[in-house]
């Protein structure tokens, strides 16, 4: 989920939408002002449905208001179909936006940024190189263009795109996350938690940086700050069904499974699909001698994913342990077969 930026309205245009507060001419706000309101409140359907009528009014030539930046206004419905992961109408809009502008290097900057996370690291790269060209100063081109070199694990050129960022802009939260991925990445873990707490003070409620120092506290075996992370995540996001699998897979793996299945339990509320909750979910009851509960868990993981290989492997331990050995056997060579070692 791409981190949204907005300026905030002022506090008489923000009030706007609920109420007509002292001073101000009109409780009637304009399409892009609401969009950024809806973004701010994390209602970002709405966001959407606000920037759409801001585009639609301001291609309209007799309505258009000269001075509103219809390649901005792509830019932002842009964003903010990038933080619901639907890339494609992301990259339309920011493509428009180019049309419109082409010397937009924001626009540039969070396609590449779009592109990488489709994968798209040659496209990316290009994005935001030509960001820089058109804007040296653009920190957000920087530190896409450190991500995109992370990807391709090119780290002394990501740390180099990276740290000019946050020189350039000593509030790039995006920036400190990224460079505590690649701390992360190196098992730096005490640095890499030092820039994702940069990160969530610039922005509190950073849910991906949260998720990254919950990880860099537990490989770090602090396992208590892992949960702390993982239950701040869920207080801001109960619908968030990794966070409650990975506070799962703590609770486990201290040997809390009780705990455990309580939150894998969740995460597959949230979403039936969640293979490898099930095989999760799973491994805690086999730890509890729940065997039968175990294997319903396993095959339903395979039901999900049949390439599933740790999947085939665990529920073939667990005929073993019950005797069945021509099902354990069977399941043994399923699992070697899809690349299990």
């Amino acid at each position: 989920m791409k981190l949204l930026r907005v300026i905030i309205p002022t506090i008489c245009a923000f009030l706007a939408t609920i109420i007509l507060a002292p001073g101000c001419a009109s409780p009637v706000q304009d399409p892009v002002t609401q969009g950024d309101n809806f973004v701010v409140q994390q209602q970002l359907d709405n966001a959407i449905a606000a920037y759409s009528k801001a585009i639609e009014l301001n291609s309209k030539t007799d309505k258009a208001d000269p001075n509103t930046n219809l390649a901005a206004i792509y830019v932002k419905r842009g964003d903010t179909y990038a933080a619901k992961s639907n890339t494609d109408s992301a990259i339309t809009d920011y493509s428009k936006a180019i049309e419109l502008n082409p010397n937009l290097a924001e626009a540039y900057s969070q396609r590449g940024d779009t592109y990488r996370n489709k994968g798209d690291y040659e496209k990316a790269l290009a994005d935001c190189t030509r960001a820089i060209e058109i804007d040296p100063k653009l920190s957000m081109a920087y530190s896409n263009r450190g991500a995109v070199y992370s990807a391709q694990k090119l780290y002394d050129l990501a740390m180099t795109d990276i740290n000019k960022a946050i020189e350039l802009n000593p509030q790039n939260a995006e920036a400190y996350r990224y460079r505590g991925n690649v701390f992360r990445i190196n098992q730096q873990y005490d640095k890499a938690i030092a820039d994702y707490s940069k990160a969530i003070e610039i922005y509190p409620r950073y849910t991906l940086a949260y998720h990254n120092r919950a990880n860099a506290y537990y490989y770090k075996s602090d396992y208590n700050s892992a949960i702390a992370d993982y239950t701040r995540l869920i207080e801001f996001s109960p619908k968030d069904a990794v966070a409650y699998m990975n506070r799962g897979s703590v609770y486990s793996y201290i040997s809390k499974y009780d705990e455990a299945i309580a939150d894998y339990n969740k995460a597959i509320e949230i979403n039936p699909g969640y293979s490898l909750a099930y095989d999760n979910r799973g491994s805690a009851y086999f730890n509890k001698g729940n065997f039968d509960n175990a294997i319903a868990d396993y095959t339903k993981a395979i039901e999900i994913d049949p390439k599933d290989a740790t999947a085939y492997n665990s529920r073939g331990l667990t005929y073993k342990i019950q005797g069945l050995e021509e099902k354990a056997n069977a399941d043994f060579t399923k699992a070697k077969e899809l690349g299990y070692k």
